[in-house]
């Protein structure tokens, strides 16, 4: 588990690891039906934890992975505050604002 040189907590961990995959085996070997039940609950606790676990971890650490959307959604945010325009609608869903229709350039719906 890891490399202190305390050595008590690496061997109970190990053993209840070793403990665990004996007892795994010995149910799927005596009793499957309470093993693969066991599984099923597992799997769907799985399926509803883990993305709210993401979620999580999206909301605190935000677009760490891509800064320079965190820096534009930013800039946009004073923008908007600053000038009172409307924000800038990074996201690709739409809903931010329409192109200036005096635009000879620009397509009008």
């Amino acid at each position: 588990i890891n490399t202190s040189p305390e050595p008590i907590s690496n061997s109970v961990a190990s053993v209840a690891e070793d403990v665990a995959v004996f007892g795994a085996l010995y149910t799927v070997a005596f009793h499957p039906v309470v093993f693969f039940v066991l599984l099923a609950v597992f799997v769907l606790l799985l399926v509803w934890l883990v993305p709210k676990i993401w979620r999580f971890i999206g909301q605190v650490f935000g677009n760490a992975r891509h800064p320079s959307v965190a820096y534009a959604q930013t800039r946009a945010q004073q923008a908007e505050t600053a000038t009172g325009m409307p924000k800038l609608d990074l996201s690709g869903a739409g809903g931010g604002s329409l192109p200036p229709t005096n635009n000879p350039k620009l397509p009008h719906e």
